[in-house]
């Protein structure tokens, strides 16, 4: 009898050995798939938000996040964007999710709307500024943080095994310099716009609709608001350079109807 209850006892400890082995490897397994989750979001989130490069003569090029497509215009002109650029138009994002790389690498998209080269080469400087990349898809963003250099003294939860520990500054002092960021920013979409002529600004505007680019569709309609602005009809007629087609007697019976809008 306390052979047989020996037996068991142990056959209890295998059976509970296994089941630790069994907890074990899928504690494992979850820590591998947050550590695959991990690493996506540091690389975007997104499939294709996560660079896939290929050299090409030297350089790379990639299909995500920080690389660089090629998009063909109504003319034929292709311009290369970067693709953070190209993220701010919802119609771009929509047709590069459906566009496959193409063998050497590059991805080639051709606009289904009428927009000329010279308008769409104001839309890459808008979206590139308001991107924080330049022409080439490099970062321009400023840090606001600031790094300074602690060799010891301070704040001792701030120390580290060595003589000097990197530390970012959390100073109030660095919210000004933040805010100045954001209103440089809106200042440069004023000059950005000041730099366009009426009837580009008005081709802007169709492209920021057709791109479906709110940024700029925003900023270019209150621009084109503004010069309509306590303008009369005829006035605004003249700055849109719309024929006015209607004949006296249609106009007198539209004064009748609507004579609200005809007060001085």
């Amino acid at each position: 009898m306390a052979s047989e209850k020996g037996e068991e006892e142990v056959a209890e400890m295998v059976v509970d050995d296994k089941e630790v082995g069994e907890i074990a490897a899928e504690v494992d397994k979850g820590k591998g798939v947050a550590a695959a989750a991990g690493a996506e979001e540091e690389n975007g989130g997104e499939g294709k938000g996560v660079t896939a490069a290929a050299e090409n003569g030297g350089e790379e090029k990639a299909t995500g996040g920080g690389g660089m497509i090629i998009v063909k215009c109504e003319d034929g002109e292709e311009f290369e964007m970067p693709m953070a650029a190209a993220m701010m138009s919802s119609c771009l994002r929509g047709l590069f999710e459906m566009t496959d790389t193409e063998p050497d690498g590059a991805i080639r998209i051709k606009l289904p709307v009428q927009v000329s080269s010279t308008i769409f080469a104001k839309v890459i400087e808008f979206c590139c500024k308001h991107a924080k990349v330049d022409a080439k898809g490099n970062s321009t963003a400023a840090s606001a943080a600031v790094v300074s250099t602690n060799s010891g003294n301070g704040d001792p939860a701030a120390k580290g095994k060595g003589n000097s520990t990197a530390a970012v500054s959390t100073n109030s002092s660095d919210e000004p310099a933040a805010a100045a960021k954001e209103e440089n920013l809106e200042e440069w979409d004023k000059e950005f716009l000041d730099g366009i002529e009426q009837w580009p600004l008005y081709y802007l505007l169709n492209a920021a609709h057709y791109l479906s680019i709110p940024g700029l569709l925003d900023i270019a309609s209150q621009k084109v608001a503004d010069m309509l602005k306590g303008k009369t009809a005829e006035e605004m007629r003249e700055v849109l350079e719309i024929q006015n087609d209607f004949t006296e007697a249609e106009l007198e019976e539209i004064r009748k109807i609507d004579s609200w809008a005809f007060l001085d």
